[in-house]
């Protein structure tokens, strides 16, 4: 006979076990602890950052990566992660287990604002630039300019006269492009005895020499351009020395005397060569 069959032929007897289990485990249910454990959370902020027309390398180097390095600061940090998008930068950032969200927003607010307020006390940008290559471009220039009053932004194109003065007027002369085939505006802030900072390509390679006629810095790297603008203005004998260095530069190098001279032994080199044949 089976174990099963004892109930099946009595079920009397299955009844009554069947309420004692019952009845056992309702007794159990309020007389054993119950553990409760923790609420768990991971709080993500995301942060995005729209520059209408910029590429995803401009994007990257001048959004992304210097605000990763401020964000970075803040704590309750687990990890980030971030995307250069054409136009745009997306940097999420997830906090840690239970980290206070509300906390770890004000903190990276903080951060992203010491980011986007880096000139000195005193100090004026004076931005000579007109026809933005999108009108949203312009649009968000606009708004930034609008935001920050020690910016002067002069959309014109001026006269030699004036281009002069604000060349000599200059406490430093900053070139940040990502592009640039010869870069004359260097050698004009040079020829004024203005310290240059300019990105370090293209032709401005062949001008400017870096840590005697003026500082090079990466393209797209606003966090080293904003060091070396700081170190110029932080240190006024190192700006003289680099004004004086550039312009004996342009007059040695650039000047039309010397571009004359130099041709002119060029054409004499092909022609002893070609008579030497």
């Amino acid at each position: 006979m089976k174990f099963t069959d004892i109930f099946i032929r009595r079920p009397v007897l299955a009844t009554v076990v069947s309420l004692m289990i019952l009845v056992l485990g309702i007794r159990s249910e309020n007389a054993l602890p119950i553990l409760q454990y923790p609420r768990t959370q991971n709080a993500v902020v995301t942060v995005t950052t729209t520059y209408y027309g910029a590429d995803p390398d401009v994007i990257a180097g001048f959004i992304s990566t210097p605000l990763e390095n401020a964000i970075a600061q803040a704590n309750g940090i687990d990890y980030m992660t971030s995307a250069s998008r054409v136009s745009t930068s997306t940097i999420t950032v997830n906090l840690r287990l239970n980290y206070d969200a509300n906390r770890a927003l004000t903190e990276i607010q903080t951060k992203i604002s010491s980011v986007i307020n880096q000139l000195p006390a005193g100090v004026q940008l004076v931005l000579c630039a007109s026809a933005p290559d999108t009108p949203e471009i312009e649009q968000r220039l606009r708004r930034i300019v609008a935001e920050h009053p020690n910016v002067k932004w002069i959309f014109d194109m001026v006269s030699h006269e004036v281009v002069t003065q604000l060349y000599s007027h200059a406490a430093v002369f900053a070139c940040p492009s990502v592009y640039e085939p010869f870069g004359i505006i260097n050698l004009e802030a040079m020829a004024c005895e203005t310290p240059v900072v300019a990105s370090a390509v293209g032709g401005i390679l062949e001008v400017v020499e870096d840590g005697r006629t003026g500082l090079l810095v990466p393209p797209a790297s606003p966090d080293a351009l904003a060091a070396a603008i700081r170190r110029v203005l932080d240190d006024r004998d190192f700006a003289r020395a680099l004004g004086q260095a550039g312009r004996r530069r342009v007059e040695d190098r650039f000047s039309w005397t010397s571009v004359a001279e130099r041709t002119e032994r060029v054409y004499a080199d092909a022609i002893a060569g070609f008579s030497a044949v």
